[in-house]
């Protein structure tokens, strides 16, 4: 399983930290705080020593202990948000953040699978330049590939209550892949540079998933049939 990284917002005396499970305005939690919630073992990197950890769901006096005013919260972190715009055909755009780790000189490494982005993908290092009107990084154009491959999987609502999905997504873990969920209906795979992505489409083909390939993208991969 792919290590994931998350920001410390706070620590007490006694050495306790907690970590925030957020996921935006989305009504549920992101996929690695069940993956945490349910192999609660972990490394805990503060400075630069690394050391193992046990994890639990914080208290509320455990948050009001240890949790910082949101005006701080970025001091705990290296780690910073990139935005991406994603052009939509009626000239509007989505828009998405991805956490990066900054390289210096507007140099930022992806630490997170993109949901609507396209042609990049966990590891790659980006431009990034501030936006005023933006007021973040705001990316510009890839810098290094990473050797990582992204596709999305959209299973159906019947798929997730049913346990397929899971069923799916573990198998996938096993082969060496990683996910990310925006929810449990929508999920990044991430694919290492030592799989075989033929591979891995044959095993959402076999499953009969909706799936798109976002980096490479379709065209990118299969030049002669997307002239």
């Amino acid at each position: 399983m792919r290590r994931r990284t998350a920001p410390i917002y706070g620590r007490d005396e006694n050495n306790n930290y907690l970590l925030v499970a957020s996921n935006g305005d989305a009504p549920h939690h992101p996929l690695w705080y069940l993956n945490l919630v349910a192999h609660p073992e972990v490394a805990t990197q503060v400075g630069a020593e690394i050391v193992s950890a046990f994890t639990r769901i914080a208290t509320t006096e455990d948050a009001r202990r240890l949790m910082p005013p949101l005006g701080n919260m970025n001091n705990h972190s290296e780690m910073v948000k990139i935005l991406f715009r994603v052009p939509e055909e009626d000239g509007s755009a989505i828009v998405e953040t991805l956490w990066a780790t900054p390289l210096g000189g507007d140099h930022y490494q992806l630490d997170n699978s993109p949901f609507y982005a396209y042609s990049g993908s966990w590891k790659d290092v980006v431009y990034a330049s501030f936006s005023p009107e933006e007021q973040r990084p705001t990316f510009r154009h890839v810098l290094e590939k990473s050797g990582h491959k992204t596709i999305r999987v959209i299973f159906e609502q019947s798929s997730v209550e049913s346990g397929d999905s899971t069923v799916v997504l573990k198998q996938l873990l096993e082969v060496g892949c990683s996910y990310e969920g925006a929810n449990p209906n929508y999920v990044c795979i991430d694919i290492p540079p030592e799989l075989d992505l033929q591979a891995i489409r044959d095993l959402m083909i076999k499953h009969s998933l909706q799936f798109e390939h976002a980096d490479l993208s379709y065209a990118e991969l299969y030049t002669d049939e997307a002239q």
